[in-house]
């Protein structure tokens, strides 16, 4: 299980107080079969999610897992396909 590191820069839509909402965050995370760092973008729109991503050196499928906190994404997880 590979936990992610998430990059500072975010993309967002101003709301109507003036703070910054995190629509898009970027998180790499090692891939789990090759230990290769795969770049991800979450959709911080859709919630905590789970999906699958192919690792771009080995092409195997990666079971990747994001939790969403207020402030952004909390934790993100890379394991191998289930």
């Amino acid at each position: 299980m590979a936990v992610a590191e998430v990059a500072a820069g975010r993309a967002g839509n101003q709301t109507e107080r003036g703070v910054a909402m995190k629509i898009e965050e970027r998180a790499s995370v090692a891939c789990p079969y090759c230990g290769e760092l795969m770049e991800l973008r979450i959709d911080c729109s859709e919630g905590s999610q789970e999906f699958q991503e192919d690792c771009p050196v080995c092409c195997k499928s990666v079971t990747i897992s994001v939790v969403l906190a207020e402030s952004g994404i909390s934790s993100v997880e890379a394991r191998p396909e289930e």
